[in-house]
């Protein structure tokens, strides 16, 4: 797209905002993705909390290990105190190597396999930035054509803005008919990835309990066995060699549809705004497709811009969050980072960042709706 016709649609969507030009509202699609955004935003808080929890313990296990050790130099004056000490540490260390490997394999078995899967919900927030523009660009085209249309204008003129129309309309209900499929593929997995989580987090902490009751009581011997269960991860959504977020795929499709008698853009539950006469995908007028097909000679790809604002964790009136952590202080960030983990976000210089949680050098806070982690240092709290 040009530079031309990228302030046009950045101008239309000001001018939609307030009402002065036609803007589409997608019921059904805003219904399907707000249950998505409540699913991403449980999993990554999880995933944050089992990851704090496992260093907290291993932090506590390399302390006691400590501690034993300054009992061995406290007690080197009484013979008998000084053997008890290093039996106790022995212990210690112990129970620090057992704990440690019962927590790495909680990663190993929990952490990893939810944090891939989480890549999921990423991807289908990339695609809905594209979609957004794409819904721009449909409301824009129609409200040029059906002002045409009320104009008496040439009917040349009238064609070919309907043209225009009925192509921002096929790249916007390919794309979004495709992304809210995917949604509700994730949303009925949700408890699917739930339950196995459970019964592993469970396990771990029976493990747990058994590697310190060997450790501190010679009584116990044996360890009870549990039968091991693998978290089933499968990549539900539609791939992108496949996706209609590429204008070649909605080409290809779009011409079967009509061979075989399948092309049908009709929302069920969309409410169109300002629009000077009713959208073709809102009415029951039976729906034509074009009659004819054309593909531009060298057609560009729309680009992703990389996503920095993800509507995933609401900032507002979310009492989930509100309920259990205190009101997030504002920083202001001092100079650009890029991220190096997943759980991390990047940041721009003079991003405000609300952050709900410091431990040490790496702060939880959330960033244009993007919650994770960041770098205490480029951060300064504003007055």
């Amino acid at each position: 797209m040009s530079l031309v016709e990228q302030v046009e649609r950045k101008v239309y969507e000001i001018r939609s905002s307030y009402k002065f030009a036609e803007k589409s509202i997608d019921t059904d699609f805003k219904e399907v993705h707000k249950k998505t955004k409540l699913h991403y935003k449980l999993l990554i808080q999880t995933l944050l909390t089992l990851r704090h929890y496992n260093e907290s313990q291993k932090k506590m296990l390399h302390k006691k290990v400590e501690l034993s050790k300054a009992l061995i130099e406290m007690s080197k004056e009484d013979i008998q105190l000084n053997s008890i000490a290093t039996k106790y540490m022995t212990t210690c260390e112990c129970l620090e190597l057992g704990l440690t490997t019962c927590l790495t394999s909680m990663e190993d078995d929990i952490f990893l396999p939810l944090k891939e899967y989480s890549q999921q919900y990423k991807v289908i927030e990339e695609r809905i930035v594209e979609l957004k523009k794409r819904q721009i660009d449909m409301d824009h085209a129609h409200n040029r054509y059906g002002t045409n249309v009320l104009k008496n204008k040439p009917q040349h003129i009238i064609t070919n803005t309907k043209t225009k129309y009925e192509q921002a309309r096929d790249f916007y209900f390919y794309l979004r008919n495709e992304i809210i499929d995917d949604m509700k593929k994730l949303n009925n997995n949700y408890i699917k990835i739930v339950e196995p989580f459970f019964v592993k987090l469970f396990q771990n902490d029976i493990l747990i309990r058994d590697i310190y009751n060997k450790s501190l009581d010679s009584i116990e011997k044996l360890l009870p066995s549990f039968k091991e269960q693998i978290v089933d991860v499968k990549w539900l959504i539609t791939q992108d060699n496949d996706s209609f977020i590429h204008p070649q795929n909605i080409y290809t499709q779009r011409k079967e549809d009509i061979t075989n008698g399948g092309y049908n853009m009709k929302a069920s539950n969309m409410i169109v705004e300002n629009a000077p006469i009713d959208p073709d995908y809102i009415t029951d007028i039976p729906m034509m497709p074009p009659e004819e097909i054309t593909q531009p000679t060298d057609p560009q790809q729309p680009s992703l811009t990389p996503l920095s604002v993800m509507e995933l964790l609401p900032n507002n009136n979310d009492k989930l969050i509100k309920e259990s952590q205190p009101q997030p202080q504002k920083y202001k960030v001092l100079y650009d980072y890029e991220t190096t983990e997943e759980d991390e976000i990047s940041l721009k210089k003079d991003d405000i960042v609300l952050v709900y949680r410091k431990d040490g050098d790496w702060w939880e806070g959330e960033v244009n709706g993007l919650y994770g982690l960041v770098p205490s240092n480029f951060l300064v709290l504003m007055e």
